[in-house]
């Protein structure tokens, strides 16, 4: 098994760690300014049915999951999202709003 982050062999017994990943489609009550009801559900509906049923339930719903080692793991719990600068005081990192 390998790290899935920087492809480092874990020998079996090694410490290692499953990092899941699950991305939800979050919808805050309101339809974009201009929209129409009947024509956005339209609309929505459309774009819906263009797509393959395994790629519209990862828009709504994705899980993923990825072994990775304890200096991998280090690097993901002090930057998660990878940001290119500190977070302010205050931010809302890794909480739910």
């Amino acid at each position: 098994m390998t790290c899935d982050r920087c492809d480092r062999t874990l020998p079996d017994g090694e410490t290692r760690y499953v990092l899941t990943l699950r991305l939800t489609a979050d919808f805050d009550g309101h339809l974009p300014e201009g929209a129409r009801p009947g024509e956005s559900l339209d609309t929505v509906l459309k774009q819906c049915m263009a797509l393959p049923e395994d790629e519209l339930n990862a828009q709504v719903d994705l899980a993923l999951a990825f072994t990775v080692c304890p200096p991998c793991r280090a690097v993901i719990v002090q930057n998660p999202l990878q940001r290119t600068q500190k977070s302010a005081p205050g931010d809302s990192m890794g909480r739910i709003q």
